[in-house]
């Protein structure tokens, strides 16, 4: 983990290096060991978000409209209907992607000319014709 990574994780995931996932928790931690300045960074981090939690400071209603305005409601049924039909694509894809790769591998394979030509048909034609005559 870089110095810029662990700032980032910061301020994904807060101050508080419990609530960070298991693995990132181990490379912060031990960022933190190696590098003093970051362990600065997560006190300054950490007053911070005291500061936030005491504070009575809220957001103004135009603010919090814009914001919940931007949020699209999702109902289950839209949920359901993606998951379906993300879920019959995949399907569709798995047992289509065989069938097109041994369509093209056989026009791959039976690109020969054919094994007679248009004489051959005629001369094998003509040597029947022949032979029948004769009996």
């Amino acid at each position: 983990m870089t110095p810029i990574e662990f700032e980032t994780r910061l301020d994904q995931y807060g101050s508080n290096l419990d609530y960070w996932p298991k693995t990132v928790r181990d490379q912060a931690s031990i960022m933190i060991r190696e590098k003093p300045q970051l362990k600065n960074l997560l006190h300054r981090q950490a007053a911070i978000e005291n500061e936030l939690r005491v504070s009575d400071l809220k957001a103004p209603s135009y603010l919090k409209d814009k914001i919940l305005g931007q949020i699209e409601p999702r109902e289950s049924m839209d949920l359901f209907v993606n998951w379906l039909s993300f879920s019959l694509a995949r399907t569709a894809i798995a047992l289509l992607l065989p069938i097109a790769t041994g369509m093209s591998l056989g026009s791959m394979m039976n690109s020969e000319e054919p094994l007679q030509s248009d004489m051959d048909t005629i001369s094998y034609t003509q040597y029947l014709l022949e032979s029948e005559n004769e009996i």
